[in-house]
C-alpha cells in the first residue's frame, strides 16, 4: 500500500514531538535550520519534515494498522480540518484508497492512536466486505435534509457501536452512550439500551441492518413509536432540536416542501409559524 502524507499534518506533528523532547528538538533542529535560505526552501523544508516524522516513529502505528487492511491500493493521510473531523473512509475510482483525517496532537499519544486507527480500519475493511453489504445510499431520497442528517448521524454511531464489539473503543463507554442518546432522543432510555445490546452482537454489523435501525428504529426493534416527537428531538423540517412542537401544523402547505413529511413526525413550532404565515 503507497502511503501519502499531508505536508501540513507532518510538520505540525513534528513540531510537538520535537518540543516535549530535548533530544528530538536538537534533531529537528539541525535538520531544519540550515534549509531556511536558499532555493526550493518549501520544498525542501517538506522533505525534512516528512524525515523527521520516519525518525520519530510517528508513522509507526500507521503502518501498523495500514497492513491489515487487504485490497487497497492507497493511504493518504490529511489533517483534520476541525475537532471531531477525525476519521476514515474509503475512495473507489480507479484505485481504492484509504483515506484518513487526523489532528497532529493524536501523535502524542501512539497507543490511543493504535487503538483510533484500528477501529478506524474496521470500518474500511466492512466496506469492502462483501457480507457487510456496504452502499453509500441510505434511502432517504426525498427526504428533508434535517431527517437525511439524523439518519446519517443515527448510522455511523450505531456502526461505532457495533465495531466496538470487535476492536477496542477508542472513547470511554459513558461517551459512546452519550452519543447514542442524542442520535436517538426520540427513543426511550430502556429502547436506547436494547438498541446498544443489538448492535453488541457481531452477526448485526451489516450495512442492511444499520440503515434499517438508522431510519426507523422501532421497527428494527420491533416496538411501537411513542405518539409524536419527543422533547429535545430534532425537527424533521429546520433539523434543531425542539421543546415546543405544534399540536396542529399546516399540513397541506409543509408538503409542498416536504412531500414525504406526515404529520406524525412533528414540527417545530417555529417552523409551523413559518409556513402558517405564508398562507396567512
Amino acid at each position: 500500500m503507497r502511503v501519502e502524507y499531508d505536508p501540513r499534518l507532518v510538520e505540525e506533528a513534528v513540531h510537538l514531538l520535537a518540543r516535549g523532547d530535548p533530544v528530538r528538538w536538537l534533531a529537528y533542529r539541525r535538520k531544519v535550520d540550515p534549509l531556511y535560505d536558499g532555493p526550493d526552501r518549501e520544498e525542501r523544508l517538506a522533505g525534512a519534515m516528512l524525515d523527521l516524522f520516519r525518525r520519530f516513529e510517528a508513522n509507526r502505528p500507521l503502518l501498523e494498522v495500514f497492513a491489515l487492511v487487504e485490497g487497497v491500493e492507497r493511504a493518504l493521510v490529511a489533517r483534520s480540518r476541525r475537532p471531531g473531523d477525525e476519521g476514515a473512509d474509503l475512495l473507489v475510482g480507479e484505485e481504492r484508497i484509504f483515506f484518513l483525517r487526523l489532528a497532529s496532537e493524536a501523535f502524542l499519544d501512539p497507543e490511543a492512536l493504535r487503538t483510533f486507527l484500528r477501529h478506524e480500519a474496521r470500518h474500511v475493511t466492512d466496506m469492502l466486505d462483501p457480507a457487510f453489504g456496504y452502499s453509500p445510499d441510505l434511502g432517504m431520497h426525498g427526504r428533508t435534509r434535517a431527517e437525511q442528517e439524523l439518519v446519517r448521524m443515527r448510522y455511523r454511531v450505531l456502526w461505532d457501536v457495533a465495531v466496538d464489539a470487535v476492536e477496542p473503543s477508542p472513547v470511554a463507554p459513558e461517551r459512546r452512550r452519550t452519543q447514542i442518546d442524542r442520535a436517538f432522543v426520540a427513543l426511550d432510555e430502556g429502547q436506547r439500551t436494547r438498541l446498544m445490546a443489538r448492535f453488541a452482537e457481531p452477526s448485526a454489523r451489516t450495512h442492511p441492518n444499520l440503515v434499517a435501525a438508522a431510519r426507523d428504529p422501532w421497527k428494527f426493534l420491533g416496538e411501537s413509536r411513542s405518539a409524536g416527537p419527543m422533547p429535545g428531538q430534532p425537527c424533521p423540517l429546520c433539523g434543531f432540536p425542539s421543546y415546543d412542537w405544534s399540536k396542529d401544523p399546516p399540513a397541506e402547505v409543509i408538503r409542498k416542501d416536504f412531500p414525504d413529511w406526515e404529520p406524525a413526525l412533528g414540527a417545530c413550532r417555529q417552523c409551523c409559524d413559518l409556513y402558517g404565515a405564508s398562507v396567512g
